[in-house]
């Protein structure tokens, strides 16, 4: 699969990356530091985690004790920082280098760096990414090691070994440490190498027996050593979330709807083109994106709503939307109108970000929503 293709960022789209991406995180500090966006108060669960590992603390949220890596990576740069802009330094280098994964992702399967400039861009600006990934909690972790996973699999089916199949185990494994969503790049990787790799089943089942041990390695260990040092594990965290989720409950059609409709924006108006686009992509792309709709929706199987959690779907989303949008681009003769529609969409998600609160609210009363 894939052959032929590459993944290689020219300069100028390596710099289009690097300067948007400096931008954004310029622009989140600011917000964050001015006050426009508040400490969220998970920073003191997961800062009460980051000191455990410089021993300043005792354990009191047992339950971020499951997925420390966020929390240990910050906890290093505090040495040198505050905690809070230890947290900020971490989430904005994975922000940073997302925007590459993501270009090279839809350059893989598309072989067109226009097209691959405008997924990424879409990506980065998302309402969940500029508004949860960059500032104090760890969402963004999960998410950048999902679409590390999504990357090193594309590799992976290009040029299938040993090394590869064991190195997305080993991602899938590290990115569970930092949120659930992280490990949801191996399950797109299982999904693609028992039906959609062209090898035999003994030859898949050695790469199978590559990725498993690398996958609960890292994770499997941190989570044995939670259950016997904090008597806490994933059953625990899981069934307590249900047992909190009544109100969700009660209102889950609307909180959906709205969660949905925040992760994406205005975006959706280029995803809604890239579906109905979808018959125009090749074969191989159409099985590859079917490939990446379980790990992609995955949200649902937790016990709450909320855009930060749907946003594991947003690679998925700026793939759809880069295919829309590059279709009407390049097969209408209105190039000045969907390339302003473009901004405008861009300009939606800075919109929503700075008017957050007094947005929310809004649509919360219009949908009549308390949770």
């Amino acid at each position: 699969m894939l052959e032929n293709a590459n993944s290689v960022i020219p300069k100028k789209y390596f710099l289009a990356i690097f300067i948007f991406s400096l931008g954004n995180i310029l622009l989140v500090n600011f917000l964050v530091f001015s006050g426009g966006t508040p400490f969220t108060p998970e920073l003191n669960e997961y800062g009460d985690i980051a000191d455990l590992f410089k021993g300043d603390s005792q354990l009191v949220f047992v339950y971020r004790v499951l997925k420390p890596l966020v929390s240990a990576l910050a906890s290093f740069f505090s040495l040198f920082l505050d905690m809070k802009e230890s947290f900020l330094l971490v989430n904005s280098v994975f922000y940073f280098l997302a925007g590459f994964i993501v270009f090279k992702i839809i350059k893989l399967l598309f072989r067109d760096d226009a097209q691959a400039l405008i997924g990424a861009f879409l990506f980065l600006t998302g309402y969940p990414m500029l508004n949860y990934g960059i500032p104090y909690i760890s969402d963004i972790g999960g998410w950048f090691f999902f679409i590390l996973g999504v990357y090193f699999t594309l590799i992976f089916l290009k040029n299938p070994s040993w090394r590869l199949a064991a190195l997305n185990g080993l991602t899938a494994g590290i990115g569970g440490l930092a949120k659930e969503s992280g490990t949801m790049g191996g399950i797109f990787f299982l999904i693609c190498l028992f039906f959609l790799l062209k090898k035999s089943f003994k030859e898949k089942m050695k790469y199978f027996a590559f990725f498993v041990p690398a996958f609960w390695i890292p994770f499997g260990a941190w989570q044995i050593f939670s259950y016997f040092k904090y008597d806490y594990s994933y059953f625990n965290w899981y069934f307590d979330n249900a047992a909190l989720s009544v109100h969700y409950w009660a209102e889950f059609f609307r909180l959906v709807a709205k969660s949905t409709f925040a992760t994406f924006l205005a975006g959706w108006i280029f995803v809604l083109v890239g579906v109905l686009k979808i018959k125009e992509m090749t074969l191989e792309n159409k099985k590859l994106l079917a490939a990446l709709v379980f790990p992609s929706f995955s949200f649902l199987l937790w016990f709450a709503a909320s855009s930060r959690l749907f946003y594991v779907v947003g690679l998925l989303l700026s793939i759809l939307a880069s295919w829309g949008f590059i279709k009407l681009w390049r097969d209408s003769g209105h190039k000045f109108v969907y390339g302003a529609l473009f901004f405008v969409v861009l300009a939606g998600n800075y919109f929503w970000l700075i008017f957050d609160d007094r947005l929310r609210h809004v649509l919360n009363t219009i949908l009549k929503i308390h949770y």
